[in-house]
């Protein structure tokens, strides 16, 4: 199974907050966001690959560039 990094911005914070996840896809990373009710923007990584980031707009509107 696939290994995914998500890496929040540090936004004033000393370190970057990072969580780890195994999933099937990284459409995982949005429940996790939605979990952490993250307003940071996100770096999405997939064995030190950047995939995107992903910034939330709305409660449940989120930008992926």
């Amino acid at each position: 199974m696939p290994r995914f990094t998500l890496q929040f911005e540090r936004d004033g914070q000393p370190e970057p907050r990072i969580i780890e996840f195994e999933g099937e896809d990284p459409h995982e990373a949005f429940s996790i966001l939605q979990r952490e009710q993250a307003v940071r923007p996100a770096a999405l990584w997939q064995d030190g690959k950047l995939l995107g980031r992903i910034t939330r707009k709305q409660a449940d509107s989120w930008t992926i560039g």
